[in-house]
């Protein structure tokens, strides 16, 4: 850090000089500067030295007595440097002095010392307000010493005063989310998109990728997908695009595109991942073709999915069961066939055959089969498979009516009430039940409640469930 902050100070204060390195004995001041650097460059501490000294010789002023302690600095001789630093203060004119005193406190923050290094940014925005940097180290230092509101003050004024540095952007993202205001962290990163888009960045596909998980964290599916479209295009990690994209077109009832998607995931991925494979179970369950859910169950294990191979096995005893079942039931009784049809409409649930779950419940129904929390729940969950939530919901609720404390019945209206959008009615029902017995674990709580609160606008009640690992 030391050598590059140093560095960075000598190139940014030795303005004007642009030759290259010569050698002699009689050189002039620029020719001078020049030598300095290179030996710096070459690690050659001891001759920059000389170099400087004679420099000084030739022209004592503002600039080079600060380029003189730089050197000083780098060989660690933070006496001397300091003597010249003070010197450089002293001689600079008006137009100067903000500028060595806010290169002042750089130095300051290389060596440890952060309360020096605020004092000399803040004297260099005194003497000239209308500066970015001082304001942009600010904002670091404050958050070094745990001060957000300060640290967010003087990341904003940064911003305002410079809105199409890169860094400053992205230090405006990282201040919004880690106070939980995931929407004004999207805000700052759009503009950071636009800003690489307009430069060619090189950067510009992770800012793409930042901004696209950042909408899919707040189930922002439309604003989503041409970013993942366009990093489809132009990254490697195609795999994971797809895959995200799939997600998208799923939520957003683009059913075909959502199949497309997650096979050229599942094609162009060099690993097995389940939950690609899991996704397009999903999808084709919800558009109730059950033939190609048992195609990709077939297509997993044979990539070697272990769990896919045991569900193929009960599969293959509930596809038995169910010959069994219609092999008799013309000459069963109603009340037979009543209890026949709801075994049925439980095998056809677990087949992930909806359609047929509900034709079979349909027909129990009709024997007069009597209600019962349990067959809401068979039908809840054949709705919900079906992407059919208004219904599963009224079928859950119903359930939950005569079973009040059924926590599996809670978990299904919690998934169903999300996947709705009812962004207030999970919050209610997670805090309502937590009161009672545990809804959810404590992660996926955490993750939901930052979510819902997020995409209520609510950033003050989002940050006190931040995950961690985001």
């Amino acid at each position: 850090m030391k050598r590059s902050i140093l560095t960075t100070i000598l190139y940014t204060l030795a303005a004007g000089i642009f030759a290259t390195s010569v050698n002699g004995q009689n050189l002039s001041p620029t020719n001078l500067k020049l030598e300095v650097k290179a030996k710096l460059m070459s690690n050659n501490v001891d001759s920059a030295r000389i170099f400087s000294n004679r420099l000084l010789k030739q022209a004592p002023t503002a600039e080079n007595y600060l380029l003189a302690g730089s050197v000083s600095e780098i060989a660690h001789d933070h006496t001397n440097a300091d003597k010249l630093y003070q010197q450089a203060i002293s001689l600079a004119t008006d137009s100067e002095r903000y500028k060595i005193v806010s290169a002042l406190g750089y130095v300051s923050l290389n060596r440890g010392d952060t309360s020096s290094a605020i004092r000399y940014q803040n004297q260099s925005l005194a003497l000239n307000s209308g500066q970015a940097e001082p304001h942009h180290l600010l904002s670091i230092l404050y958050r070094m010493k745990n001060n957000p509101d300060s640290a967010t003050y003087h990341a904003l004024k940064a911003y305002q005063l410079d809105s199409a540095k890169i860094d400053y952007i992205r230090f405006m993202v990282n201040m919004a989310y880690e106070k939980g205001d995931l929407l004004s962290a999207i805000m700052y990163l759009k503009r950071l998109n636009g800003v690489r888009k307009t430069s060619m960045d090189a950067d510009s596909n992770k800012t793409k990728d930042a901004l696209a998980n950042f909408y899919l964290k707040i189930d922002d599916y439309e604003h989503a997908s041409p970013l993942l479209r366009q990093l489809t295009e132009d990254s490697v990690k195609k795999d994971i695009y797809y895959y995200n994209l799939a997600k998208c077109y799923d939520n957003l009832n683009e059913e075909e595109n959502a199949v497309q998607s997650v096979s050229k995931a599942i094609a162009v991925s060099p690993e097995v991942h389940q939950e690609y494979y899991d996704l397009l179970i999903n999808i084709y369950q919800a558009m109730g073709q059950q033939s190609r859910v048992i195609e990709t169950y077939v297509a997993g294990k044979n990539k070697g999915i272990p769990s896919y191979a045991g569900w193929l096995a009960s599969y293959q005893v509930a596809v038995t069961q169910a010959k069994m079942i219609f092999s008799r039931l013309s000459q069963e009784s109603k009340e037979q066939q009543k209890n026949d049809m709801l075994s049925l409409a439980r095998l056809y649930l677990f087949a992930k055959d909806n359609n047929n779950s509900l034709k079979a419940l349909n027909s129990y129904t009709q024997l007069n089969g009597a209600a019962a929390d349990s067959i809401y729940l068979v039908y809840s969950s054949a709705y919900a498979g079906l992407n059919l939530l208004p219904a599963a919901k009224t079928s859950i609720l119903s359930a939950i009516k005569i079973s009040p404390d059924n926590i599996n019945y809670k978990f299904l209206l919690l998934s169903i009430l999300y996947r709705q959008k009812d962004y207030g009615g999970v919050i209610e029902l997670i805090q309502k039940n937590d009161q009672h017995d545990v809804l959810i674990d404590a992660d996926l709580k955490d993750n939901m409640l930052f979510k819902c609160y997020t995409i209520l606008g609510d950033s003050g009640n989002a940050v006190k469930f931040k995950p961690v690992s985001n």
